[in-house]
C-alpha cells in the first residue's frame, strides 16, 4: 500500500485509454473517488485527480494500476504527472537502524519496502538506504545489481544523483571497469554540474584506486578548483588530493589539508585527516 509525499513525474501526453478506464466507473455512477482518500493522490498530465488506495507498478506493462477502492484503473506511466502518498513508517525506522550500525537489520525492512512502493520516490530513497546497507555489508554485488535496474527502468530525472553515486562506487568495488568508465563519461560531459562534478570524483577515486596517481589528483584538483561552489563534493575531493599528494612525496599535501580542516572541520574527512597527523 502507497503512502505520503512521493512524486514521481513523467511526460505530458495523456491518452484515451486512461479516460477510457476512468470514464467506465464514471457511467457505472461511480464518480472520481470521494475525498475520503485525500492523501493518497495521482494527478495525470491533464491536472485531473484520482485519490486512491492502493497502486501498484506493472513492469511489464509500463504502467500503475490505480485501486480507487471503486475500481482499478490502469495509468500508464507516461501518463502520470505525479503521485502523492503517505510515507511509510518502517523507512523512518531503518534509516535510524542503520544510523547506529544496524544495517543488517534495516535490510530485512527495506528489501520488502522497495518492493512494495515500486516506481515512486519512496523507492528511490529506500534504495539508497538499502545500497548504505549493503555496502555496510560489504554485499557490493547486490547494491549494483539493485542500483542498476532502478537506473534502466527509471527516467533520468527520477533517480537521485546520490543513488548513481552508490551505483559508481559498487561497481568500483567490483571492478566493473568497462561498465563504470561508460557511466562516468556520460556524466562528466553531462549539463548537469552537480552530475558532472560528481562522475569527476569518482573517476578521481578510480584513477587512485588503480594507481593512475597523476589522473586521480588531476581530477580531485579539477573538483576543487572548477566546482568550488558545490560545497558537498569538496571535502572527499580535498582529502583525495592530499593521499594522492602525500603518495607522490608532494609538499603542496600540507596546504590542501589545512584548507580542508580550515574551511570544512566537521567534514568526516578532516576530522580523518587530523587523526593521522
Amino acid at each position: 500500500m502507497l503512502k505520503r509525499d512521493t512524486i514521481v513525474k513523467t511526460s505530458r501526453f495523456v491518452s484515451p485509454s486512461t479516460f477510457a478506464a476512468a470514464g467506465a466507473l464514471l457511467l457505472l455512477g461511480f464518480g472520481w473517488p470521494s475525498t475520503a482518500l485525500a492523501v493518497n493522490k495521482l494527478t495525470l498530465a491533464n491536472g485531473k485527480v484520482m485519490e486512491f488506495r492502493s497502486i501498484e507498478w506493472r513492469s511489464s506493462t509500463k504502467e500503475y494500476r490505480v485501486d480507487t477502492g471503486q475500481g482499478i484503473i490502469p495509468v500508464p506511466k507516461a501518463e502520470v504527472a505525479d503521485i502523492q502518498v503517505d510515507r511509510p513508517a518502517d523507512l523512518d525506522k531503518a534509516i535510524q537502524l542503520i544510523e547506529t550500525d544496524k544495517g543488517a537489520e534495516a535490510i530485512t525492512i527495506l528489501e520488502p519496502l522497495i518492493a512494495t512502493y515500486k516506481m515512486t520516490k519512496i523507492e528511490q530513497e529506500a534504495s539508497g538506504y538499502l545500497a548504505e546497507a549493503y555496502f555496510a555489508n560489504k554485499n557490493f554485488a547486490k547494491a549494483a545489481s539493485m542500483l542498476e535496474d532502478q537506473i534502466k527502468e527509471s527516467a533520468p530525472s527520477d533517480i537521485p544523483l546520490e543513488n548513481r553515486r552508490r551505483y559508481w562506487q559498487s561497481l568500483l568495488a567490483l571492478k566493473r571497469e568497462a561498465t563504470l568508465n561508460k557511466a562516468l563519461d556520460e556524466a562528466v560531459a553531462s549539463s548537469n554540474r552537480a552530475f558532472a562534478c560528481a562522475g569527476r570524483l569518482t573517476k578521481a577515486d578510480a584513477s587512485q584506486m588503480g594507481g593512475q596517481r597523476e589522473d586521480a589528483l588531476l581530477d580531485y584538483l579539477r573538483v576543487v578548483t572548477l566546482y568550488e561552489d558545490l560545497k558537498e563534493f569538496q571535502p572527499a575531493a580535498l582529502a583525495g588530493a592530499v593521499t594522492v599528494l602525500e603518495d607522490l612525496r608532494d609538499p603542496r599535501a600540507d596546504l590542501f589539508r589545512k584548507k580542508l580542516a580550515q574551511q570544512y572541520p566537521a567534514s568526516p574527512e578532516a576530522k580523518r585527516a587530523a587523526a593521522t597527523l
